[in-house]
């Protein structure tokens, strides 16, 4: 009798923990789903470029997540307010994907003040991150200041959170 509730314990401990897991594993693919880092490729609705050079950087604009990817290499144009290619879709955007291989991100180009962004994901790591040439609008202090209405969190692919308001 005693074995007989011995493994009946044993099992219920081990299906407790595999449901732990399991429940743990998918909050963390919805947590990287909501700052874009889903597979939404298939709902991309709008692109363009928005490299200095024009074709060395691309936009695209993934409407399911919210989610603006910059990808390609090189210096990001400046735009005025409310002026980049994709200022039509400001009020969708929340999360902005960039690629590792970015050396400057435009004046204006991803404003934070907009109060829509919440997240960055930047696909290199903290110290790629810091060498980027940002202009003021991702600049420690200007995240910090009266003027940014989002609690944005910048995040890199070496696991570190760059930037976090909240």
């Amino acid at each position: 009798m005693k074995t007989s509730k011995t493994r009946i314990k044993k099992v219920l401990r081990l299906f407790f923990v595999l449901s732990l897991l399991l429940l743990i594993s998918t909050q963390n693919i919805s947590a990287a789903e909501s700052i874009g880092l889903g597979d939404d490729e298939s709902t991309q609705t709008e692109e363009g470029t928005c490299g200095v050079d024009k074709d060395n950087l691309r936009w695209i604009f993934y409407p399911l997540t919210g989610t603006l990817e910059i990808v390609g290499s090189g210096a990001m144009a400046d735009y005025g307010a409310h002026r980049a290619p994709w200022s039509h879709l400001e009020e969708s955007i929340c999360n902005v994907k960039l690629s590792p291989d970015i050396t400057r991100i435009g004046d204006y180009a991803l404003d934070p003040s907009y109060g829509h962004i919440i997240s960055a994901f930047y696909k290199g790591n903290a110290e790629e991150w810091n060498s980027i040439d940002k202009k003021e609008d991702w600049d420690r202090s200007y995240l910090n200041s009266e003027w940014v209405m989002s609690n944005v969190t910048i995040y890199c692919s070496d696991g570190q959170i760059i930037y976090s308001a909240t």
